[in-house]
């Protein structure tokens, strides 16, 4: 992670030069953004929920790419990131691997009080990264939250759905079946071994509440 500071010159900038540096220097390349941007509404309460294949990056080029359209978006993100401060005023934070953790609850009232007064809120269900799931052998998101729901409706909000592909490299998937936070530890490893990635967004039409 020093490395890549220092590699693009990244310490201290605004949140959207960071975001948008950061993915030039490791020349991520994402398909999508133009259909994303245009399906956000221009203005009002939004939220917008996102499966989570990597952990890190998808949260930072989503954000930046909302952002074009929404300067409000806010990003219901993983406390560990605030491992980048240039990045924290894109995020509220919260601890997805303890859901009884108390300081969650001042986030989630963060949250609906945004959306409420009009925001675009960025949610990631699932709460952690995507990995292996045993009962159907395959890689994917654990079962997303009721939060999206609960949030969209008590704001009366409009909801957005958006799928992001790609997957980990084998080794966070090994790892992650032989103890579950060893998944947290090899996610600055998965971020930094994204260099060169072709992502692509896609993304549906939003809808209101009801």
């Amino acid at each position: 992670m020093d490395a890549l500071y220092a590699e693009n010159q990244l310490h201290g900038l605004d949140k959207t030069t960071f975001a948008k540096r950061l993915l030039d220097g490791l020349n991520i390349q994402i398909n999508g953004t133009e259909e994303l941007q245009n399906n956000i509404p221009k203005s009002g309460p939004v939220v917008i929920a996102s499966n989570h294949p990597f952990g890190g990056i998808e949260g930072v080029f989503l954000a930046w790419a909302i952002e074009q359209v929404r300067p409000d978006i806010k990003v219901m993100a993983n406390k560990g990131l605030k491992i980048f401060p240039e990045l924290q005023d894109y995020f509220i934070f919260t601890n997805p691997l303890a859901a009884n953790d108390p300081k969650n609850a001042p986030s989630i009232r963060h949250c609906l009080k945004h959306v409420k007064q009009g925001g675009a809120l960025l949610i990631f269900p699932a709460g952690s990264v995507s990995h292996y799931q045993d009962d159907t052998k395959r890689i994917a998101d654990e079962s997303w939250n009721r939060l999206v729901a609960s949030i969209t409706n008590r704001a009366k909000a409009y909801y957005l759905p958006v799928f992001v592909s790609g997957t980990n490299s084998p080794w966070f998937y090994r790892l992650g079946r032989i103890y579950f936070r060893l998944r947290m530890l090899m996610l600055p490893r998965e971020l930094a071994n994204k260099r060169n990635a072709h992502i692509t967004v896609a993304s549906g039409q939003a809808v209101a509440a009801k």
